[in-house]
């Protein structure tokens, strides 16, 4: 054993289930030197941000940062784009798969449908937390809440 203690060795076993997570904590996915320190937080659940918190010329930067961060062992939820988006095929291919990805939330979620899409196109087994941020979201609700790959809103 050696004296030198890596961030990595610090990552605490997470032992609140995410269905009855009370702190989510959002980390902007351009600053990779917050993900380690995020990691051994309070938080009952870490969630890295690939949508609102990065520039539209940064998000495949800021999708390899997430990538690379759980493939060398880290363990966190990730905030894709919405549906609607230009990004989010890239989001969902880029991430299927990864080693350490608890899940992804879908911003500005819609629809039952846009949910259920994302869903599939993960593997079948991902969860998805779907982001309901509008009217048009709200009225649907229910719908999205039903929705195969929904785990909690």
């Amino acid at each position: 054993m050696t004296s030198t203690t890596t961030a990595e060795s610090l990552r605490p076993q997470r032992n609140i289930p995410a269905d009855i997570a009370r702190s989510w904590l959002l980390v902007n996915a351009m600053k990779p030197e917050l993900f380690d320190q995020s990691a051994v937080s309070r938080a009952d659940a870490i969630i890295l941000d690939i949508e609102d918190a990065v520039d539209p010329s940064q998000k495949d930067a800021a999708r390899d940062n997430v990538v690379n961060w759980l493939i060398a062992g880290g363990s966190a939820w990730v905030r894709i784009n919405d549906a609607t988006s230009r990004f989010w095929a890239d989001d969902l291919a880029g991430l299927r798969g990864t080693p350490g990805l608890l899940g992804v939330m879908l911003a500005k979620t819609e629809s039952a449908d846009q949910v259920t899409e994302s869903f599939h196109r993960m593997d079948g087994k991902t969860p998805v937390i779907p982001l309901v941020e509008s009217a048009v979201g709200i009225e649907e609700a229910n719908n999205i809440a039903k929705a195969q790959g929904a785990f909690r809103l």
